[in-house]
C-alpha cells in the first residue's frame, strides 16, 4: 500500500460545511446591511445639517426671507412644457436666462456651502450627475435609477407649505423665518422620494411625484428602514418613521399633526 494515502473530504462532510457556512452568512448579511445603512443614514444627517447651515447665511444675508422651494408653473421665461414637479436640466438654464428662479433653494444655497447653483450646472450636468455630492443621499443612490439623463433627480426636497393659512406671503419674496413660531419644529429640507420601490408609501399612485424639490408629507421618503431624515429651522437633524410623519388616508398620506413637527409657520395642521 502506498504510504502517501490522499485524503479528502467526502461530500456529506462538504455539504455540511456549506450548510454551515450558508447558516453563518444568513445571520451576518442582515447585522452588516443594517450597518451600512446607518452609515448612510448618517452621511445623509450630514448633508441636510450643511443645507441647513447655508439656510442659515442665506436667511441673515436676505433680511430673514425664505428662499423657495420650487419654480412654480407658470414663472415666465419657462418652457411651455415644464413641470414644476419633474423638471428638466434646460428648463433651470431657460429660467435663468429670463431672469427667473435664483431664488429657489437649489440656486440660491449651494454657494454657501462652496457649491454652485444648478441653474450653473445645467449645461453641462454629466460629471454633476455621476459623482458623489450634497444633494445625494447614499441610500436613495443604491436604488435602482428610473431617469433619464434630462430629468433633475431630487433626494431632498424643501417644505413648501409653510405660508399656508398666511394669505399674500410668498416663498422667495416675504415669508420670513420671523413668522416661524417655533424653529426647532419647523421642517426646511427633508428626505424626498426619488424611487416608486420605496415603501411604505400612503398613496395609491407608486410612482406619485418622484424626484421633487418640494416635499412635505406627500412628497416624503421612507427609504431609510421605513424612515425619513428631516432638517429644521433651528439647525437640528432628527430621524423619523414614516408612520410618525404621515398618517394613511388611503389615496394619499396626510399630515398627522405630530407637535415636534410643523409644515406650516404657525404650526397648524394642513388638512
Amino acid at each position: 500500500m502506498n504510504n502517501r494515502e490522499k485524503f479528502g473530504f467526502t461530500l456529506i462532510e462538504l455539504l455540511v460545511v456549506i450548510a454551515i457556512i450558508a447558516i453563518l452568512a444568513a445571520m451576518l448579511l442582515p447585522t452588516l446591511a443594517k450597518a451600512k445603512e446607518s452609515g448612510n443614514r448618517s452621511a445623509c444627517a450630514s448633508n441636510l445639517r450643511q443645507w441647513a447651515l447655508a439656510l442659515t447665511m442665506y436667511l441673515n444675508d436676505y433680511s430673514q426671507d425664505f428662499p423657495a422651494g420650487k419654480i412654480p408653473n407658470g414663472t415666465p421665461g419657462g418652457p411651455s412644457d415644464y413641470n414644476e414637479d419633474d423638471p428638466e436640466w434646460s428648463d433651470f438654464v431657460a429660467f435663468h436666462a429670463a431672469g427667473q428662479g435664483d431664488w429657489v433653494w437649489y440656486n440660491a444655497l449651494p454657494p454657501y456651502i462652496a457649491g454652485q447653483p444648478l441653474w450653473q450646472i445645467a449645461g453641462d450636468p454629466t460629471g454633476f450627475v455621476q459623482g458623489k455630492k450634497i444633494y445625494d443621499c447614499p441610500t436613495a443612490a443604491e436604488l435602482p435609477s428610473q431617469f433619464d439623463s434630462n430629468r433633475v433627480v431630487f433626494n431632498y426636497g424643501m417644505n413648501y407649505k409653510g405660508n399656508y393659512w398666511l394669505p399674500g406671503v410668498n416663498y422667495g419674496t416675504n415669508f420670513s423665518a420671523n413668522m416661524v413660531l417655533r424653529a426647532s419644529a419647523f421642517v426646511f429640507l427633508s428626505d424626498v422620494r426619488a424611487h416608486s420601490s420605496e415603501t411604505p408609501f400612503y398613496n395609491s399612485n407608486p410612482t406619485n411625484e418622484l424626484g421633487c424639490s418640494h416635499c412635505w408629507v406627500t412628497q416624503l421618503s421612507s427609504r431609510h428602514s421605513a424612515g425619513a431624515d428631516l432638517s429644521f429651522l433651528d439647525g437640528h437633524v432628527s430621524y423619523y418613521k414614516y408612520a410618525c410623519v404621515c398618517s394613511n388616508a388611503i389615496t394619499t398620506a396626510k399630515d398627522p399633526g405630530n407637535p415636534a413637527i410643523n409644515w406650516t409657520a404657525n404650526g397648524v395642521q394642513v388638512p
